[in-house]
């Protein structure tokens, strides 16, 4: 169900004319499923203005737990295999924005922080903890608004 949820999301992208790209990472695809994905996935995208491809695909081998019986550890394994082996690769300027497949975008997704309840950008500041590499955007209420980390190590544990 994730690979016809994941065509919705990329569709719903579309009507808000969302401009950046969308990259569904799968996990654990056998060489069959990944080939069919890839000719489905190559026949719905679009490219930019610019030449870059909106829609992409990342196969990453599973990360499941258990003897495969644990497949929630598929999305941080995914998405830091995404984050250190994306082609193109991911740059550190990037916003990532992480969906779940049975999401849907109703607003393109930009990399601004939008006033809320009147406050305004100037009222964001930057704090910056655990050994200066986790970057987090604190409104002034206290509210955590963007989190990200600053780079991966690929010795790192998840």
């Amino acid at each position: 169900y994730q690979h016809w949820q994941s065509i919705v999301l990329w569709y719903s992208a579309q009507m808000v004319q969302h401009k950046g790209p969308i990259t569904r990472i799968a996990s654990g695809c056998t060489s069959y499923q990944q080939a069919s994905i890839q000719k489905e996935w190559d026949g719905m995208s679009k490219k930019s203005p610019n030449g870059e491809e909106l829609l992409r695909v990342h196969f990453t081998p599973s990360f499941s737990l258990h003897d495969h019986r644990y497949k929630y550890s598929n999305k941080p394994g995914g998405l830091k295999h995404w984050l250190l082996n994306a082609n193109p690769a991911v740059s550190e300027d990037e916003v990532i924005c992480l969906l779940d497949p049975d999401m849907v975008l109703m607003k393109p997704v930009t990399s601004t922080l939008l006033t809320v309840n009147g406050m305004t950008k100037d009222a964001i500041r930057r704090k910056h903890v655990r050994n200066q590499r986790q970057v987090e955007y604190i409104d002034s209420s206290g509210m955590a608004q963007l989190l990200r980390v600053a780079s991966l190590d690929e010795k790192e544990p998840l």
